[in-house]
């Protein structure tokens, strides 16, 4: 179960990025496929709960690399809004609606979501703002 899991993982990953399995798997230092990489590890420990080892010898990387990468994209998804929102549509393709561990697991993700609909808010108020504009003046 968890190999089919980590397939669906992997083809998430690379259509949300817009790469190809051989670009996620290459040498590549491109921003977009590192990235890709680090979302993949990322949710590979975090949520299917794979090794260390497992995810570094699934891209010929040592179980450092992995910790590192997984870390950063930690970080990141406290501010960042585009991984925020690459992060919560990956969980969607993998479990649908998520059963969290803990509370806290629960209020994070709540939280990223509520950044998520803010901006959104926002845009779309601007655009009815525009819109409305247009039609009286």
């Amino acid at each position: 179960m968890i190999h089919i899991k980590q397939d669906v993982l992997k083809k998430s990953v690379c259509y949300k990025y817009n790469i190809t399995d051989g670009e996620l798997h290459s040498d590549s230092r491109r921003a977009d496929i590192i990235s890709a990489r680090r979302m993949f590890y990322y949710v590979a420990r975090k949520h299917l709960k794979v090794t260390y080892d497992k995810i570094g010898s699934i891209f010929n990387q040592d179980h450092a690399t992995v910790m590192y990468h997984e870390r950063k994209l930690a970080d990141f998804l406290e501010y960042d809004k585009s991984e925020m929102s690459v992060y919560q549509s990956i969980k969607q393709d993998l479990f649908g609606n998520v059963k969290y561990d803990t509370l806290q697991e629960e209020l994070q993700d709540l939280q990223r979501r509520e950044i998520l609909i803010q901006d959104r808010i926002y845009e779309v108020k601007e655009k009815l703002e525009k819109q409305y504009n247009f039609l009286f003046n």
